[in-house]
């Protein structure tokens, strides 16, 4: 009975070791690329895993918002657009903030104040989003306009994601910490450091399953 009791600890600190772990290898992954490019460079060959740094004069308001939940508790919205070419030929779809369209007129698709800022890593979109970009394409066959659309998006908050995924991996290893020194005795206030400790547990589990839907 205890050597099943030990074996179940053991998958358990395995799984705890883990899920830490991954999120601060699927937080470098998030940024890390294999080149950085312009975005005319991007509707030639594949640009899947390369990063855009570039400018743009047109694009659209939220085009699409993806909601993700588990089990029906909301983790999370992605918002997306449609930037174009220089020339207009070619568009693709960009995930970016709630508020990122304010930069364009809604009406011309224009950016107010010049030409706007743009870095981010290039991915595939998935299954239900290419429906998306082929209905986009439809639409723009049946107004006469020849633009091309992409299968990829530039993913905006890579980066930034990244980043909170990497910090959140790093908070339940300081959380165990926390949890092994008061378990251990080092603190004449138990009780008090693993309320601190559960509480944290629980903000940064919540803080996880967003960041994680999010990458």
């Amino acid at each position: 009975m205890k050597e099943k009791k030990d074996k179940s600890m053991i998958v358990g600190l395995i799984i705890l070791i883990l899920i830490p772990v991954a999120e601060i290898v699927m937080g470098i992954l998030s940024f890390s690329h294999s080149k950085t490019v312009l975005l005319s460079e991007i509707f030639d060959g594949d640009p899947k895993g390369k990063y855009v740094r570039d400018k743009v004069e047109y694009a659209t308001q939220n085009y699409y918002t993806l909601s993700h939940s588990v089990n029906f508790i909301p983790t999370g919205k992605e918002y997306y657009y449609v930037i174009f070419s220089e020339d207009q030929s070619d568009a693709i779809f960009v995930r970016a903030g709630k508020k990122w369209g304010r930069f364009f007129n809604s009406r011309t698709l224009e950016a107010y104040s010049g030409p706007v800022a743009i870095s981010g890593k290039v991915k595939s979109l998935d299954y239900e989003a290419r429906k998306g970009a082929d209905k986009l394409q439809e639409s723009f066959q049946s107004e006469g306009m020849p633009i091309s659309v992409s299968y990829y998006y530039i993913d905006l908050l890579a980066k930034q994601y990244g980043i909170l995924s990497i910090l959140s991996g790093v908070l339940w290893f300081v959380i165990a910490a926390m949890f092994i020194y008061v378990n251990k005795g080092h603190s004449k206030h138990v009780k008090a450091w693993m309320a601190v400790s559960l509480i944290l547990g629980v903000a940064n589990g919540c803080f996880s399953l967003h960041v994680i839907t999010m990458l």
